[in-house]
């Protein structure tokens, strides 16, 4: 049995098409031709793709709800403390502890950006010297129980 998939051309309208042949053989073994099957699996590769772009746009959204509420929380210190500056600016206090605390939710803010702009850029691959001898012994170690277990 073979089974291959190829996309076509039909109608100006690309098909995805599976197809499986099969030989005829006569008891003695010798072919006499064989059967073909094929399968437009058009619409299963469709909602496939569609299914795996919804997964991805779902986990897109939890991750712009979740960078939302990191981002939120330090805007609201910084609005409250802020609003409260007018009320409170007498209190050598206050002033300290507002430029500590602003100063600090400005950093936390500035450091989920660069969290963020550092996952958005692409990581550039670094050589790394390494043991053979050691990188083979650890493979060995992991293995070695199933190697045992499959004599």
């Amino acid at each position: 049995m073979q089974k291959e998939t190829v996309w076509s051309h039909y109608a100006s309208e690309k098909r995805h098409i599976t197809y499986s042949m099969y030989p005829i053989q006569t008891i003695g073994g010798e072919s006499v031709g064989a059967v073909l099957n094929f399968f437009d699996s058009t619409e299963q590769k469709q909602l496939e793709r569609k299914v795996a772009q919804d997964d991805r746009l779902r986990s897109l959204g939890q991750l712009v709800a979740g960078i939302a509420h990191e981002i939120r929380n330090p805007l609201t210190s910084i609005l409250t403390y802020t609003q409260l500056l007018p009320k409170k600016f007498a209190s050598a206090d206050f002033r300290t502890f507002f430029s500590e605390q602003v100063t600090s939710e400005i950093t936390r803010l500035n450091t989920l950006i660069n969290d963020l702009l550092d996952y958005a850029r692409p990581k550039k691959s670094e050589p790394v010297t390494f043991s053979l001898n050691e990188a083979m012994a650890g493979i060995e170690l992991l293995l070695k129980p199933k190697i045992k277990e499959k004599t």
